[in-house]
């Protein structure tokens, strides 16, 4: 297994992002995404080596859980290291099942290595080798990209920091509410009232 993560080290540092197609949700920009039961988005960019990221998770999950009419999606920003490259590639190759297995991540209590979500990945069902084969997609090369640039638009500074938590509703007028870093639970719920 370690041979054949040094083996994606070197690919994905060399550039030698090629890929196949897998079933994946579309890329969505900043908070533009509806939907008639949760007309509320928020839409995180985290990097998977952010402490304060993993620390948001919880919280998060706990938020959407708590308000039926708001509809979260994830964005992999992979800023850091290596590692976050390594890592957002293989959730974003998790296609469809990519918000199980980051909420799985953000769950477990330390960061998680390379290896450790390759792992999860396996336990919620996750082939190791089709994940492997997707992380170097240029689809999802592109797609953390496309992420990357997202966030630095959604911010005035155009510095990225990360959690960047983006709040909007398609129903309303309001703009879109752009927070950075960690937030309290108290805080973001007021937001998502205000929304309502």
């Amino acid at each position: 297994m370690k041979n054949i993560f040094n083996r994606l080290i070197i690919l994905l540092s060399l550039g030698l992002i090629f890929g196949t197609c897998f079933a994946r949700e579309e890329a969505i920009p900043l908070a533009t995404a509806t939907n008639r039961n949760q007309p509320i988005t928020l839409i995180e960019y985290y990097d998977d080596e952010c402490p304060h990221c993993h620390r948001m998770g919880i919280i998060i999950r706990q938020l959407e859980s708590n308000y039926s009419n708001l509809h979260v999606m994830y964005r992999a920003t992979p800023i850091l290291n290596e590692n976050s490259w390594i890592l957002a590639s293989l959730v974003e190759a998790a296609g469809v099942k990519k918000t199980a297995l980051h909420e799985t991540l953000v769950s477990l209590p330390d960061i998680p290595t390379p290896q450790k979500a390759l792992e999860v990945a396996s336990r919620l069902g996750m082939n190791q080798q089709i994940l492997l084969q997707g992380m170097r997609s240029s689809i999802i090369h592109q797609e953390l990209i496309n992420n990357i640039e997202l966030s630095e638009r959604a911010t005035t500074s155009h510095a990225i920091a990360l959690p960047l938590l983006v709040f909007s509703n398609h129903n309303k007028t309001y703009p879109d509410i752009t927070l950075v870093g960690e937030q309290p639970y108290a805080l973001l719920s007021a937001i998502v009232k205000q929304l309502e």
